[in-house]
């Protein structure tokens, strides 16, 4: 699967510097629904997540060309984790995961004019910077605990990242709208062993919303 995030990015880039172009640069930020997809392929995981609310901000790049193509990077901040219920057994926990998140994405764009439509497929890479974890809890019965173990799990991850949007170019600058969907292809546990009883599914995934401001720059001229 490694192979094929980076075929993947070494193609998206090669198309998208193939032409005359022009440029973006900005800052983005926005707000996410975040969760976790946690089971295992052999055993039964007794788990209520629900979705987290959180945020991400970060620097974006935008690509573009003349075969209405372009390509989106850019380096973020995110929030990422989950939480869970306990049907009011016992108190929620929640599980809380910054990372930051190097994006590649190749674009394709309708519009001739100031305003374009657009959608973004492709891959991204992540590292794991910091974490917060609730207190463990004492008693979870009849239900599995399962979280985030600094001495077990690692910090790399990569996942895949598809979205769509619109932009519209003002004489200040871009500004670029864009909602979003996010699912890491690494496991945020390590299992260790198919009998170590941990969880050998355990995938974040994001919903979320992103507002940009650009400055543009470059010889192409997109408004036709």
């Amino acid at each position: 699967m490694k192979k094929v995030l980076v075929l993947m990015g070494v193609l998206l880039v090669t198309t998208a510097l193939s032409a005359q172009h022009k440029s973006y640069i900005g800052v983005r930020g926005g707000v996410q629904l975040t969760d976790a997809d946690i089971s295992h392929n052999f055993f039964r995981v007794n788990m209520q997540n629900t979705y987290t609310i959180s945020y991400h901000t970060g620097v974006i790049y935008k690509y573009y060309n003349k075969k209405n193509v372009g390509l989106i990077t850019g380096l973020d901040y995110t929030v990422k984790g989950w939480t869970q219920s306990f049907s009011g057994f016992y108190p929620n926990y929640t599980a809380r995961l910054d990372y930051l998140e190097l994006p590649l994405l190749m674009t394709a764009y309708l519009g001739n004019g100031r305003t374009k439509y657009f959608i973004a497929l492709g891959p991204y890479l992540e590292y794991l910077i910091n974490h917060q974890l609730d207190p463990e809890p004492e008693v979870t019965e009849p239900f599995d605990w399962f979280t985030y173990d600094p001495d077990r799990d690692g910090k790399f991850g990569y996942g895949l990242r598809m979205g769509g949007g619109i932009s519209h170019d003002f004489p200040f600058g871009q500004i670029h709208l864009e909602g979003f969907f996010t699912y890491s292809l690494s496991n945020i546990m390590d299992p260790v062993s198919r009998d170590s009883g941990v969880p050998d599914v355990s995938n974040s995934f994001i919903f979320g919303v992103s507002l940009a401001y650009l400055i543009p720059f470059g010889s192409l001229e997109l408004y036709r």
